[in-house]
């Protein structure tokens, strides 16, 4: 489950890794903190695709939109759905 703010922070549960926070900004980066494998980071544009890069799960692709929901996929520990919303 994640829960998201519309500017704060967004918690995000993973069955592998346990807890990992997500700050979400409005329009520009988010800081993505896993508790086992360090700090990602993940550059978000206000259009198109945002790629992920992970240490130990490798690189992953984040496709937002501006409206509705985001999707991401991680190669180690499966697929993890992400909902966000920018208004």
């Amino acid at each position: 489950m994640v829960n998201v703010a519309h500017r704060g922070s967004t918690r995000l549960r993973t069955a592998r890794f346990g807890a990992t926070k997500v700050n979400v900004g409005r329009c520009g980066s988010m800081k993505l903190k896993p508790a086992h494998f360090g700090s990602t980071k993940v550059n978000e544009t206000r259009f198109g695709s945002t790629k992920l890069r992970a240490a130990r799960v490798g690189s992953v692709t984040l496709r937002t939109a501006r409206f509705g929901a985001t999707k991401l996929n991680v190669a180690h520990f499966g697929a993890t759905k992400i909902v966000v919303v920018v208004q």
